[in-house]
């Protein structure tokens, strides 16, 4: 397995996901935002676990489980944030998992941009270690 190709996919992948999340959250598409900025989250872990593991990314999107993976400690405050925006990947991929609750503006700025917080710092992460590859 080529793990630098691995990495630069997830990384490239999770970097588009999270432009997507800002121009759908512009667009008033609040549930596509979330679930976007949940999907960037999802492939900078998964780039984190090909460093760390040598080997392909798991088949998961559950964002606690994939920092399990990591070899480096989240903090509480980013392991709240992991599980809140796993709803919003149930949301995005089978909507009655939302019960119906509409996600409006405020809650979407507020979870894009932490979710755009933990993004850039793993994303800086990711590029300290990678250096050591």
């Amino acid at each position: 397995m080529d793990v630098d190709r691995q990495i630069k996919y997830w990384r490239a992948g999770a970097e588009e996901d999270i432009k997507a999340a800002k121009v759908l959250c512009q667009s008033k598409l609040y549930r596509q935002s979330l679930f976007f900025g949940h999907l960037a989250i999802e492939k900078i872990l998964k780039a984190h676990v090909c460093k760390t593991s040598r080997e392909f990314a798991p088949k998961i999107h559950n964002l606690i489980q994939l920092s399990t993976k990591l070899e480096m400690q989240l903090s509480e405050q980013y392991l709240e944030l992991l599980a809140d925006m796993n709803k919003y990947n149930l949301a995005g991929r089978y909507p009655h998992h939302s019960n119906k609750r509409k996600i409006g503006s405020a809650e979407c700025k507020k979870y894009l941009k932490m979710s755009e917080g933990i993004f850039k710092w793993l994303a800086q992460r990711l590029e300290k270690t990678s250096e050591n590859i």
